[in-house]
């Protein structure tokens, strides 16, 4: 009786090991994402620099991706951030989104560590870097 449970035990601690580590055992790759992603806006406004891989090293992906699971395909944050999904006017647009998510962990980062602005923006230009265009004359 006392090997039929340890064998039993066995078995299943092997059978959870093998489900865990499916993925990894059979070399599937797991995608996580681009190293950077610009996030486009409207003409007038500079494109926002987003630094995937170096937020990925510090920050749970839940943090960001608060509505997938441990597993994800995330394809794109308008998928869900839109007029016609969501009626909270503070959340259905990429800007306002963004903007509150990241200005907060920023500034939640800021306090937390004391660390200069370089590391957590919050200003417009450090995540929407200012792209300077000079008309040189003939020559």
């Amino acid at each position: 009786m006392m090997m039929r449970t340890g064998a039993m035990i066995f078995g299943m601690l092997c059978s959870m090991l093998f489900v865990l580590t499916g993925g990894v055992a059979f070399g599937q790759e797991i995608d996580i994402g681009p190293k950077d992603i610009t996030m486009s806006t409207p003409e007038e406004k500079k494109p926002a620099s987003f630094p995937h891989r170096k937020h990925q090293d510090s920050i749970a992906c839940m943090k960001c991706h608060h509505t997938k699971g441990q597993i994800m395909t995330v394809r794109k944050c308008t998928i869900c951030h839109n007029i016609n999904d969501i009626k909270n006017e503070e959340l259905n647009n990429l800007k306002d989104a963004g903007h509150r998510l990241c200005r907060g962990c920023h500034k939640a980062y800021k306090e937390e560590t004391q660390k200069g602005a370089k590391n957590a923006p919050l200003t417009c230009r450090g995540c929407h870097p200012i792209s300077i265009k000079i008309d040189l004359p003939n020559q």
